[in-house]
């Protein structure tokens, strides 16, 4: 509704310019009148213009909504500003019509502006019959003021310009409705397409963390074999280092640290391994469980090439598992230089699957429509712009029909 908003003043800041041009042409074509005309005509049309001009400059003065529409204001503030704007401007011209002494065209003036409201914000429908009810308030009390004053206004004239400015409130109040309404489902569709795309969005990540899956055990595989590894090592090498402390228990703490200098070395090794390797499978693991949110994640600096590295080994090992028999050429060209680049990683990874998954299929392909094809998939990254970078995945398969 806050978009129909900002819509709606600029529309009544477009009626503000019409406006605006009226008072030109009004001034103009008056002048032509009461230069060419004589005696009383020439005083008809300066009069009649003068009314026409001041009438018209009021609504001019609504231009200033395109300026307002510039900051999108919400829907609350837009229909305050515009209603503010109507009660202004029908005080401004009924107080003027006093001073003339002439009420014939108030209750129009009045109900010009109205309508205007129904063409501007989204006003819901009480709010335009209440606005039109401030509206009727004021014509009424400048008919009483002018009965007050001297200004003798016919009965029966009164009753039908006050039936004309009700006619036009409820007249109002009715498009109001229409456009409310209209306006009010367009929104809840929106909202509703909203959600349809999130859930799609929601269920294309899941598939392909169901695609992800045999590639991340095979991924998790490796880090756990040397995270197994080492330990056992590192096992045999403290029961190596109490053995060697042991022989000569009299031996001063020092003396005895210093003799299994080298086993040290080699059990800090092997633990530095180990939170390496940990690391690395727990990196998986928060890969996967980022790429099934629902919502992504904040933009934030990432290695782009250790992305990149992670993607092309859970898509590889992915299609690995669904197919044994294929195996493709892996050619990574990966630019040392792109270091972090701000992203999504989660959002970035998912594109990156989808690029990778789509290179794979066409080589598979290829390769079972041509006997002796060998599937090459290469990725490259390049330093891109300031703080940007340009990703390449390239395959020798069929390639994307022209067709398509």
């Amino acid at each position: 509704m806050d978009g129909a908003t900002v819509i709606g003043l600029r529309v009544a800041g477009l009626f503000g310019i019409v406006a605006l041009v009226g008072v030109g042409l009004a001034v103009v074509i008056t002048s032509v009148l009461a230069n060419g005309g004589v005696g009383g005509m020439s005083e008809s049309a300066r009069q009649i213009g003068e009314a026409l001009s001041d009438k018209l400059f009021v609504y001019a003065a609504a231009a200033v909504f395109f300026v307002v529409a510039r900051f999108r204001p919400g829907l609350v503030l837009g229909r305050w500003l515009v209603a503010l704007f109507v009660l202004m401007g029908s005080l401004v011209i009924t107080w003027e019509e006093l001073i003339r002494g002439d009420l014939e065209f108030m209750a129009a003036w009045l109900s010009l502006l109205l309508l205007f409201t129904v063409g501007s914000v989204p006003f819901q429908p009480i709010q335009t019959l209440l606005l039109g009810g401030l509206i009727t308030v004021i014509h009424t009390g400048a008919l009483a003021l002018a009965g007050t004053t001297g200004s003798l206004v016919d009965t029966g004239e009164a009753v039908r310009r006050l039936s004309f400015l009700l006619l036009v409130t409820f007249l109002s109040t009715a498009m109001s409705a229409a456009l409310y309404a209209g306006r009010r489902g367009q929104y809840r569709g929106t909202l509703r397409l909203a959600r349809l795309r999130d859930r799609l969005v929601q269920q294309e990540k899941m598939a392909s963390l169901g695609q992800l899956t045999a590639g991340v055990a095979h991924e998790l595989k490796n880090p756990l074999n040397f995270v197994n590894n080492f330990a056992q090592l590192l096992v045999e090498l403290l029961d190596d280092f109490e053995e060697e402390v042991r022989e000569v228990p009299d031996r001063p703490v020092a003396e005895a640290l210093d003799g299994s200098a080298d086993l040290l070395d080699d059990m800090r090794s092997n633990a530095l391994k180990i939170r390496e390797h940990g690391r690395r499978a727990d990196g998986i693991i928060r890969s996967m469980l980022a790429h099934s949110r629902a919502q992504p994640g904040p933009s934030r600096e990432a290695p782009l090439n250790s992305l990149l590295k992670e993607y092309v080994g859970l898509a590889y090992h992915g299609m690995r598992a669904e197919h044994s028999g294929f195996n493709v050429e892996l050619d990574l060209d990966l630019d040392e230089a792109v270091g972090t680049v701000v992203m999504v990683p989660e959002e970035m990874g998912r594109v990156f699957l989808n690029l990778l998954d789509n290179a794979l299929q066409a080589l598979r392909q290829k390769a079972g429509e041509e006997p002796g094809f060998a599937p090459v998939l290469r990725v490259e990254s390049r330093p891109w712009g300031k703080k940007g970078a340009r990703v390449r995945i390239i395959d020798n398969g069929p390639g994307i029909p022209e067709a398509a």
